[in-house]
């Protein structure tokens, strides 16, 4: 059985709350999470997002809209790049916002050949960062929770 998780920041602390989205009207708009033991949280329908089960080198599980730091680990030539997570044409995605030379890059990973994604800069992260060998680790998110510096990052 397939048990999906989300989350969202509520609406009373700006904490994050996390079990499914619920909707009291028909527009089918997520205005709240309910949690696994039933109780209810309004939430910013804007923070709210799928967990893709994925879990970064501490163990924490990336979610839409989190910010990765994507490394290849010791051994391997990969570059390491910044990048969101977006749920995108069933498959979770990192959009790479910046790579060590502070640009969006086409040249990101030399060999790729992505003519049939919308979007060329946004690639699968089990096909094109795990499979890869790269180290994923949660930095912050685009909700506000961070203070991310891309260029003490990416060249530690």
């Amino acid at each position: 059985m397939v048990k999906y998780l989300f989350r969202g920041k509520r609406e009373d602390n700006n904490q994050w709350v996390y079990g499914l989205p619920y909707s009291l009207h028909a527009s089918n708009k997520p205005e709240g999470i309910e949690t696994w033991d039933g109780e209810r949280h309004p939430i910013d329908p804007e923070t709210i997002g799928l967990c893709s089960g994925i879990p970064d080198v501490n163990n924490k599980k990336l979610f839409e809209g989190d910010i990765v730091l994507a490394r290849g680990i010791k051994g391997t030539y990969w570059r390491p790049v910044i990048g969101i997570v977006i749920f995108e044409n069933g498959t979770f995605k990192l959009k790479v916002v910046a790579d060590e030379t502070q640009e969006e890059s086409y040249r990101m990973i030399a060999d790729l050949r992505m003519s049939a994604v919308k979007d060329p800069k946004a690639f699968s992260i089990e096909n094109n960062f795990i499979f890869r060998n790269y180290e994923l680790e949660v930095i912050g998110n685009v909700y506000g929770d961070s203070e991310v510096l891309l260029g003490d990052i990416l060249h530690e």
